[in-house]
């Protein structure tokens, strides 16, 4: 309440309710990102943000991981609206009336599809089993990150990837155009489960070879940590919704 007291904003009590019990963060991989409440952070960058016509009436609380504009809602309290606010098209519109729908509907619209294929079953299981052999003519090491977070892209609004590059080396002939590894930040609060799936595209290298790629790896949490290191590993835990990260396979699925 005093935060949002010196921003001269008046909250409704849902959202309110949702800080103290959910908190702020990232969800559903960045497709639903609620800023956190931190001096100069992204809440404060991105109501400075708002075209002035807008932040007479409106604040900025969250984004849906694009570029093109954020969540808002009245600055006066006057009613429980979820609006959409278009940088470029310089247009507010609503989405919802109420932010309890609104935030209770998130999971059935955002929650990953790709993810959820994941829970099926894989309809060809010996192409699956072609491309771990595939895998296996593969060596993959980390030669450097920047620790920084920076943006993908120069339109990106918040910058929210870790740079890395990598180095991959082809052992056999192999067909593969692709390959996945995963990324993990260690000694972060989050512990394991700060772990992001990597997919790099493969130039057309001749066998012995080892060339550079780099990767944007998303940061969901945005809490410190002491390093990031690379596991690469051919196989893949088909038992585990996890496998549909490996964009290889997902023909297969």
């Amino acid at each position: 309440m005093d935060w949002f007291a010196k921003r001269s904003i008046k909250c409704s009590q849902a959202y309110l309710d949702f800080l103290s019990e959910i908190g702020p963060g990232e969800f559903f991989s960045g497709g639903l990102v609620v800023f956190p409440l931190e001096p100069d952070g992204p809440f404060d960058r991105a109501n400075e943000k708002l075209p002035h016509g807008f932040r007479v009436e409106f604040f900025a609380f969250g984004y849906d991981g694009t570029t093109e504009g954020c969540y808002c809602m009245s600055k006066t309290g006057a009613d429980d609206a979820i609006y959409w606010c278009n940088w470029q098209a310089n247009q507010i519109q609503v989405l919802e009336k109420s932010f309890t729908t609104w935030i209770e509907e998130a999971p059935r619209k955002l929650f990953s599809k790709s993810v959820y294929a994941g829970y099926k079953k894989i309809k060809d299981i010996a192409g699956v089993r072609r491309v771990i052999e595939d895998r296996k003519r593969y060596q993959v090491r980390l030669l450097r990150y920047d620790k920084q977070l920076v943006r993908q892209h120069a339109k990106d609004f918040l910058p929210r990837y870790n740079h890395i590059v990598c180095a991959v080396r082809k052992l056999e002939d192999s067909s593969l155009r692709q390959l996945t590894f995963r990324v993990r930040r260690t000694g972060s609060s989050v512990g394991n489960d700060n772990v992001q799936y990597v997919t790099v595209s493969l130039p057309d290298i001749r066998r012995g070879e080892e060339v550079q790629v780099e990767a944007y790896v998303f940061d969901p949490f945005n809490v410190r940590f002491q390093e990031i290191i690379v596991e690469y590993s051919p196989d893949i835990d088909l038992g585990s919704p996890m496998h549909v990260r490996f964009s290889e396979i997902r023909d297969y699925l």
